[in-house]
């Protein structure tokens, strides 16, 4: 199980609490997360966390959302960041995302090969932009109200909690929804 959100702060890739309890929450008996954020770099996770300021951290995940979109070279870079963890996984990789995230993922996912993609459930919370590969390997999940997804997203919802754009790591109608996917 790993977390692929927009990078907030350029300093460090350290997990905040909240990600961390998420992932400790959904992961089941015998899975493992990694305790890291993208670029899931060790370096920049022995930094420790630091809470970005919100300003911040937004204009650098829409900066990384047009990056993604518009660069084949991003892609291939976030594939090859992804790549190790993905392909040492010995059976099923649930990839959740977060807003941007799936921007990031979408864009590394023609470049992480047929046998990597048959093996990734993708599980986008609140996702902002579209996903066109395909549909039976992602599962959204949208906040009533989150309008930066409702209004920057046209992918294909499945589920739909009550949260806004910042509230679905604590929610716990989401928590037990992805722990449910990940144990399948």
């Amino acid at each position: 199980v790993l977390l692929l959100s927009g990078l907030s702060s350029f300093a460090s890739a350290h997990l905040s609490p909240v990600q961390r309890g998420f992932l400790d929450e959904v992961t089941p008996p015998g899975a493992v997360f990694l305790p890291s954020n993208y670029p899931f770099r060790q370096e920049w996770v022995e930094k420790g966390y630091r809470e970005p300021w919100i300003v911040t951290a937004s204009l650098r995940n829409v900066f990384q959302f047009f990056l993604a979109m518009g660069s084949v070279r991003y892609g291939r870079w976030i594939a090859r960041s992804l790549a190790p963890y993905l392909k040492d996984s010995s059976r099923f990789a649930v990839v959740i995302t977060g807003s941007c995230g799936l921007a990031l993922m979408k864009a590394a996912w023609p470049f992480l090969g047929e046998d990597v993609q048959g093996r990734i459930l993708v599980v986008s919370l609140g996702p902002v932009g579209s996903w066109y590969e395909p549909k039976e390997r992602i599962l959204c999940i949208q906040g009533k109200r989150d309008w930066i997804s409702r209004f920057f997203s046209n992918a294909n919802i499945n589920h739909k909690c009550d949260c806004g754009h910042m509230g679905y790591y604590e929610n716990r109608q989401v928590r037990r929804l992805v722990r449910s996917l990940c144990e399948n």
